[in-house]
């Protein structure tokens, strides 16, 4: 079992990671930190300076705080306590503030999350073929990191250039696609593994976020899922 503190201290991270996406959610892959047009920083509405300040200050913690395979999640919490949800959200967030994989300040922190996820949370589960998570990690409520890996996966595909690595990531979104249909429970929800019977509101919320994130890249979605 995962200890209370330890849990609560990952649910916080997570929340963190996840302002720091919603404050930029919309916004052009160009940067929002970076726009200076004429001689004034325009930031969108609700962004002031100490806002600005508290996330680049995030930002340069989760670059401290990356592992050596490009994880997040093991030792920065002791407890090994989700990595592909955490990961997943740490890269969402360089992703949000301007870098991609291949130019920016985060570009290798992107290479490395996008290495890591690919490596070791795909194809590790025999019993639910398409679910993204570590199956060596406690990752007891998998479908979390599933729905956050597919989200940001989707982001680095719309801008990969290589199309090995294209095909690669493809690959891994249809099949994860699949695995999310397959897991809606006949109330029309999901719950926290693939074989669910329950449903939880937060986990409708993060899988319809990855089926759109999906869809607008060009995988294909069953919109009776959607619908249902």
């Amino acid at each position: 079992m995962i200890c209370p503190g330890s849990e609560f201290r990952a649910r916080g991270a997570c929340l963190l990671l996840g302002f720091c996406v919603f404050v930029f959610s919309g916004l052009p892959v160009a940067g929002i930190l970076a726009q200076a047009p004429g001689k004034n920083n325009l930031r969108p509405p609700g962004v002031t300076p100490a806002i600005e300040a508290s996330i680049k200050k995030g930002l340069a913690y989760l670059v401290r705080a990356q592992e050596s395979d490009g994880s997040y999640g093991k030792s920065t919490w002791s407890t090994n306590v989700y990595p592909t949800a955490m990961t997943s959200l740490s890269g969402l967030a360089f992703l949000a503030s301007g870098s991609t994989p291949t130019r920016g300040p985060y570009a290798r922190n992107l290479q490395k999350i996008t290495r890591y996820l690919l490596n070791n949370c795909v194809g590790t589960y025999s019993y639910a073929p398409g679910l993204i998570a570590n199956s060596n990690a406690r990752e007891q409520r998998p479908m979390y990191c599933h729905a956050f890996a597919m989200t940001y996966l989707s982001q680095i595909f719309a801008q990969e250039k290589d199309p090995r690595q294209r095909e690669v990531i493809r690959k891994v979104l249809q099949d994860g696609v699949k695995l999310t249909q397959r897991s809606q429970t006949n109330a029309g929800g999901w719950g926290y593994s693939p074989n669910a019977y329950e449903d939880e509101g937060t986990l409708v919320v993060t899988q319809l976020q990855a089926l759109r994130a999906c869809r607008d890249v060009g995988i294909f979605v069953s919109k009776k899922v959607v619908e249902k």
